[in-house]
């Protein structure tokens, strides 16, 4: 696997960790970019757009628009793999200490 394949998992989940981990499981293509940005993943806006993208085509995430704001939002099976419960190729697996951090704030 090359590095940027690993960048590329890597992205998506962050991505789904990022949505995971708002109330209603959904933020606009801004405010990901803004968590990305945040947690020390910069990555250009067109880089999320694909993630973005690629998230929807895996029927993992939803995206609508909204008065010209893009909303993206996580589906039951994009649910499903944020938490670790199933696997999607192509997103990087949750490591070990990722499931006991989401088991402590979550509950699951």
């Amino acid at each position: 696997m090359t590095l940027q394949q690993l960048q590329t998992e890597d992205h998506r989940r962050s991505a789904l960790w990022f949505l995971l981990y708002d109330p209603d499981y959904q933020l606009s293509d801004s405010m990901l970019h803004s968590c990305f940005i945040a947690h020390g993943k910069p990555l250009s806006f067109d880089l999320l757009q694909t993630t973005s993208q690629w998230l929807c085509e895996q029927g993992l995430t939803t995206a609508t628009s909204h008065n010209g704001m893009d909303n993206i939002a996580l589906t039951d099976r994009g649910l499903e793999v944020a938490k670790g419960i199933v696997r999607a190729v192509g997103v990087r697996d949750m490591r070990p200490s990722e499931i006991a951090e989401l088991k402590a704030f979550k509950g699951y």
